[in-house]
């Protein structure tokens, strides 16, 4: 049987995956145009009208049932499941629909018991290796698969050394993923200045928000806050919905323990916004809010914002502690 170690590491690889996943597009007609223009803006409003104002045809093709997956993913995931296994009936080769299969399924073995982890896992790293057999040039299924294979413990198949095949392909690929590729190892590896040197000249390449949110990311590891907040900063103000830079605009806040106000507000623009699949539940928020209120010695509203943080989510437990060490007070 699975180690509790082993589980929770690949819940922990899961999360890291989601995040890098690259965006998919499936060539399909007016209903895919209009619905990546709409993801492209974050408008997750948007995005739920125009599939509610779809034809059934519309819905039934490979693009639509790729979007409700989409939409479905963190709300329910069987039901995103079950609208991607309708698309696979339909191409059973589509690496588009594979690679979010994938994804969907590891992030749920957090959840999931310890053989049971340990066979989706493996059952999803052989899809993954099935969709680079498909399309050996595509840069989504490489980086997919080496990020499966660079965090996942070996017990479930992850393996530095295969990882390194398919981080070596992305370089002719596409160079851009490869730096994020190398990246992520620096970062786990904690050579945090090779990192920052990886992701900027990713940046330089192709300027996207997964590589300029890492960088963030990376900015916060090494503590250099100003660096940290001017990127999350840059990019909420390309796009306000960026729920997940206002998310750690503030966190930068916490973790600085400066810029108190500032902090506040971004989580306030969070709280404000849709979540947007992949983002900080909104209790994660609220508990980074009872922080900021600790900081400013605000008791009281601290320990409502971390009872608003259990009232979201009754099982967390940073929430809980937090709270218990007020009442202590």
């Amino acid at each position: 049987m699975a180690s509790g170690s082993a589980q929770s590491t690949i819940g922990r690889m899961a999360a890291l995956f989601l995040l890098l996943a690259p965006a998919l597009s499936i060539a399909s007609g007016t209903l895919n145009e209009d619905l990546t223009a709409l993801h492209e803006a974050r408008d997750l409003p948007g995005i739920e009208q125009r599939l509610a104002e779809a034809g059934e045809d519309e819905l039934d093709s490979v693009a639509g049932l790729r979007w409700q997956a989409w939409l479905a993913r963190d709300r329910d995931a069987e039901a995103a499941l079950a609208f991607l296994d309708r698309g696979l009936q339909l191409e059973p080769n589509n690496v588009e629909l594979i690679l979010m299969r994938t994804g969907i399924t590891l992030s749920g073995l957090s959840a999931s018991g310890g053989l049971s982890a340990l066979r989706a896992a493996r059952a999803a790293s052989q899809e993954l290796e099935r969709a680079v057999e498909l399309a050996p040039d595509h840069a989504g299924v490489r980086l997919s698969l080496a990020q499966y294979l660079n965090n996942a413990p070996r017990i479930a198949g992850g393996s530095s050394r295969q990882a390194q095949v398919h981080i070596e392909a992305l370089k002719s690929i596409n160079r851009a993923s490869y730096l994020g590729m190398k990246a992520q190892s620096a970062m786990g590896n904690n050579d945090l200045d090779a990192a920052l040197a990886y992701l900027e000249q990713a940046i330089e390449l192709d300027g996207r928000d997964e590589w300029r949110f890492l960088y963030g990311l990376a900015m916060q590891q090494v503590e250099r806050w100003d660096q940290a907040r001017a990127i999350f900063n840059a990019m909420v103000d390309t796009n306000p919905r960026h729920g997940a830079a206002w998310y750690q605009l503030g966190r930068t806040a916490v973790l600085s323990e400066a810029e108190v106000a500032s902090g506040m507000a971004a989580f306030e623009h969070f709280l404000e916004l849709p979540l947007w699949p992949g983002d900080p539940p909104h209790a994660a928020a609220w508990w980074r809010v009872g922080q900021l209120h600790e900081l400013g010695n605000e008791i009281e509203q601290a320990r409502q914002a971390y009872d608003r943080a259990l009232t979201e989510d009754p099982d967390f437990e940073e929430a809980r502690a937090a709270l218990k060490s007020l009442k202590a007070q």
